[in-house]
């Protein structure tokens, strides 16, 4: 009974130490084989153009912050240095930038290696770091709605945020929202305090910086109509007074004619302030131009930059000095476009680039009263004009949506009157600088 037993002992022994060697055994296929089909479905998904794998930079770095932009939204990202990971569960839409300086793990090592890992959102491989051989950013974080602007040094301006919308009147503040219409009727010393109200990194934009904003814009090819640079016209925007008032945005940046009735391909008949019926085709100002989506080198995009409400802009010049050869006259910039006149010695006007003139989207610059016209200004809006309103003219930039050849980046109205209710057309947009 004895052996039996021992027998019995060492036969449920033996088939337990089996059992235990069967289920490692089996835990361990099945973990590599799992594993093996894991990594392979991330990397079938990893391939699809919408899901980007991984990206790698290796530059001198000589900045300790990286700056990602992105073409959507993008979630559950991680950045690893070296193979080891830095930081990970980010989000960021647009353009954002992380501190990656915690992550140099030896100050001897000036190229390391910057890997981003994104499990969902659209992506794009553009991403910066802040050295010498790649494009050089300072740590500016434009606030939700604002467009990041690279600055200009014709105009001597850095970096910084405008507003993506034409501003709007949530509760008397002025924000950069899609929805509601642009916030006009109202004084030019009026803009100006809503802009600075938002705090002391934000003012009304200066005439420098819209010209940085117009002169970016003209560089970019999916601007043009032809996507070649300085071939046919960039796009104008709500310009040809159908419908006749400014319109709300739509926070899809895909919609480019939102609300215009003309599009790339169907035109809605009308060409209000264009010369001919020739421009409302669907390769004309008139119809195809009217797009009101403009996009910025750093890849952000701003709306109604033409057209739609006219914009307040933070300049001056006394009014004297503005008058050009007639009473309330259009020139054209460069040579004629159809005005008859040209504008070649507005004291302060800046043109455009190149030849470029109405043909080409720029817009018109237009003239003050030759005689009286200061005067006029007082006697018409003696409620509005005070001090030295009248001896003082306001920039006025873009153009409406009813005046269409005058519209566009470049057009310019000169107006007497800081303290004057010039307009219920006339709107207005803030920058940020960050400091």
């Amino acid at each position: 009974m004895i052996v039996n037993f021992s027998r019995k002992c060492f036969s449920s022994l033996t088939t337990s130490l089996l059992l235990v060697l069967v289920v490692f055994f089996s835990i361990f296929l099945y973990q590599t084989f799992f594993s093996s089909f894991m990594g392979g479905f991330f990397s079938q998904i990893e391939g699809i153009e919408s899901y980007r794998g991984e990206e790698i930079i290796s530059q001198n770095l000589v900045g300790s912050t990286l700056f990602l932009f992105a073409s959507g939204t993008v979630s559950s990202a991680s950045i690893r240095v070296n193979g080891e990971l830095c930081l990970e569960n980010l989000s960021f839409s647009g353009r954002s930038s992380f501190d990656i300086g915690i992550c140099l793990f030896s100050a001897a090592d000036s190229t390391p290696e910057i890997s981003v890992y994104t499990r969902n959102g659209i992506y794009t491989n553009n991403f910066f770091l802040n050295n010498e051989e790649m494009l050089s950013l300072p740590s500016l974080v434009c606030p939700d709605n604002y467009s990041y602007v690279e600055g200009n040094s014709t105009f001597s301006t850095s970096d910084f945020c405008v507003m993506k919308y034409e501003a709007k009147d949530v509760g008397g503040v002025a924000a950069s929202l899609a929805e509601g219409f642009p916030w006009t009727d109202l004084t030019w010393q009026q803009a100006v305090a809503n802009c600075t109200s938002l705090g002391s990194a934000y003012h009304l934009i200066t005439e420098n910086e819209w010209l940085t904003v117009a002169g970016n814009i003209y560089s970019v090819p999916s601007n043009w109509n032809t996507s070649v640079v300085g071939s046919g016209f960039v796009f104008v925007g709500h310009t040809d007074d159908d419908p006749s008032q400014s319109l709300e945005a739509s926070s899809n940046d895909s919609l480019g004619y939102y609300g215009v009735g003309d599009s790339e391909s169907a035109c809605d008949g009308t060409w209000t302030s264009y010369p001919s019926s020739s421009y409302e085709t669907t390769s004309g100002l008139s119809c195809f131009g009217q797009k009101r989506v403009l996009t910025l080198s750093s890849g952000d995009v701003i709306w109604d930059f033409s057209g739609n409400a006219y914009e307040f802009v933070n300049d001056t010049i006394l009014s004297a000095s503005r008058y050009h050869g007639g009473d309330s006259l259009w020139l054209s910039y460069h040579s004629d476009d159809g005005t008859g006149s040209v504008a070649s010695n507005v004291p302060a006007l800046k043109l455009p680039p190149s030849s470029y003139n109405a043909f080409q989207g720029t817009g018109r610059y237009f003239d003050g009263a030759s005689t009286g016209g200061a005067q006029n200004d007082v006697n018409e809006y003696p409620d509005y004009c005070t001090g030295l309103c009248a001896s003082v003219a306001v920039f006025i930039r873009g153009g409406g949506y009813e005046d269409g050849f005058g519209s566009g980046t470049y057009a310019l109205t000169l107006f007497s009157g800081r303290s004057r209710k010039l307009s219920s057309l006339i709107g207005f947009r803030c920058v940020y600088t960050g400091e």
